[in-house]
């Protein structure tokens, strides 16, 4: 089984260009933290290449931006091919076929809490008694 689920934040912003059978396909990095060990505070970071192919490209084109957190489950491929210089490289991508936004960070909560509205909730209060019941 080939599946991979890893979450993180991306280091720039996604770039979506069209196959030749304009289908869309998005590319973005996403940095995962290494995990800490006794031995080190700070292990660093991986930085990991996204792909995603066809309708959610128009998604990643509206929503993502370098910094959003998200979680991604995927499949990992391969690829083989010949540099400038002749030699032979291999590349390693995530292949997306899921993805959840990350919640927002303490202080992003924050300063969404300043920028409150005065509207009524969209949700109807929850009602108390059985008589109560609208069905």
């Amino acid at each position: 089984m080939n599946k991979i689920i890893i979450s993180g934040y991306i280091g720039r912003d996604p770039e979506v260009k069209y196959l030749p059978s304009g289908d869309p396909v998005a590319n973005f990095s996403l940095g995962v933290s290494r995990p800490k060990t006794k031995n080190n505070d700070n292990p660093g970071t991986d930085w990991l290449r996204v792909v995603a192919f066809g309708k959610v490209c128009d998604t990643i084109s509206n929503y993502f931006a370098k910094g959003t957190g998200l979680i991604v489950e995927g499949h990992i491929r391969t690829n083989t091919y010949e540099a400038q210089d002749g030699t032979k490289r291999n590349s390693t991508e995530v292949i997306m076929d899921r993805f959840e936004f990350l919640p927002r960070s303490t202080r992003d909560r924050e300063q969404t809490k300043s920028e409150t509205f005065d509207e009524e909730p969209l949700v109807p209060p929850i009602l108390s008694g059985e008589d109560e019941v609208p069905f």
